[in-house]
């Protein structure tokens, strides 16, 4: 999906699919053998590769602009109060000069401390698989 905007915002909140994307991290993140999910994107452990699970189920090596960020949203404006995360795949690619964002879920106001540390953690492993992708890349 294209760059988040505001717009994109109003709709995805107008559709029923949105509460399918509501985050519960009473248990933290979802966690498999070879990944970790923070709502639909995860992020592989060993290898330098994130995945998208809602829609057309999808995997790309992560760029290194790829981060998790959070979108404060008011009723008012996209017709929700809370924070939605996202997961930007890359600021500009050879194929497209805009951001490619994938909408990973979103919260109410009350988990807007717990969304912001899990984001913070999943950057965390981001960070890491990045410097594990350039490692390999050079050949260490």
């Amino acid at each position: 999906m294209p760059e988040l905007t505001p717009e994109r915002l109003v709709s995805f909140f107008a559709d029923d699919e949105s509460a399918a994307f509501r985050l519960d991290l009473t248990n933290g993140l979802v966690e498999t053998d070879d990944s970790r999910y923070l709502g639909a994107v995860g992020l592989a452990r060993a290898i330098p590769q994130f995945h998208s699970i809602h829609g057309f189920n999808f995997s790309g090596i992560l760029s290194d602009s790829a981060r998790f960020y959070v979108v404060p949203v008011t009723r008012a404006v996209e017709g929700r109060d809370g924070a939605v995360i996202v997961f930007r795949q890359f600021d500009r690619s050879k194929y497209q000069d805009f951001p490619e964002d994938l909408i990973a879920g979103w919260g109410p106001p009350e988990a807007l401390a717990a969304l912001t540390d899990a984001v913070a953690f999943m950057n965390g492993e981001v960070a890491r698989l990045l410097v594990l992708k350039h490692a390999q890349s050079n050949g260490s």
